[in-house]
């Protein structure tokens, strides 16, 4: 949803290569981020405190984007932004690799991987509907209508999160204590852990722009995104 944004933002603004480094620099923090956030994982006995403290962060920092007034502003807002996201995408496949055996992760990752995609598909149709509608609405733009509701969504997901999530197989609060021992038989049973790769969906980032050359309007290449 955050890139349809700054799409739209583009768009509007006649700025593609701003829009392009603005989109980029998510990066510059994000990938850098997730060793370190995984090593704080690694550490801490509760990660259902931890990643949903990210996501609140991360919801924040997105309605914030919204009050931005210029280039730099938006700029140091998607740097910002790329900080707490780092502790999403590994930081589950690491909670995952935690409660589940190597022939059960492949699966179980391949659904995460398919909820980001599908996620995505349904940010953009929210997106067309935001941008079409919510125009001049209380005096304000349609692309800071965006990030606010996109921001207050995600928070009140982190809230969420905070009672859903699983700590360890040894400190979940809602499991009794012979699910505890059983949880930790398996992985002691199978004695490893499963490598990932995350490559390869950048070009949803882009996609946005690639349909926008073929002449459509926003909320069609939005669509067109979905």
């Amino acid at each position: 949803m955050i890139v349809s944004c700054l799409q739209w933002c583009a768009e509007n603004v006649g700025q593609d290569i701003q829009y392009e480094t603005v989109l980029a620099a998510l990066y510059a923090s994000y990938v850098p981020a997730q060793i370190p956030s995984n090593m704080i994982l690694n550490r801490i006995s509760r990660p259902s405190y931890y990643i949903p403290a990210c996501i609140v962060i991360w919801g924040m920092t997105s309605a914030l984007t919204g009050a931005t007034h210029n280039y730099a502003g938006i700029l140091g807002a998607r740097i910002c932004v790329g900080l707490p996201e780092a502790a999403f995408y590994p930081g589950a496949i690491y909670l995952l690799s935690r409660w589940y055996t190597r022939k059960e992760l492949a699966f179980r990752s391949a659904i995460l991987y398919g909820g980001l995609l599908i996620s995505n598909a349904f940010g953009s149709l929210m997106a067309a509907g935001i941008l079409a509608n919510m125009e001049g609405k209380m005096g304000i733009r349609a692309w800071r209508w965006l990030f606010y509701i996109e921001g207050a969504i995600t928070v009140c997901i982190g809230f969420f999160a905070t009672w859903a999530l699983p700590d360890y197989p040894h400190n979940t609060r809602w499991l009794t204590p012979a699910q505890r021992r059983l949880a930790q038989v398996r992985l002691a049973e199978d004695a490893g852990e499963a490598d990932e790769d995350a490559a390869g969906d950048s070009f949803v980032n882009f996609f946005p722009t690639l349909t926008a050359t073929l002449g459509f309007s926003t909320t069609i290449s939005l669509v067109l995104a979905a």
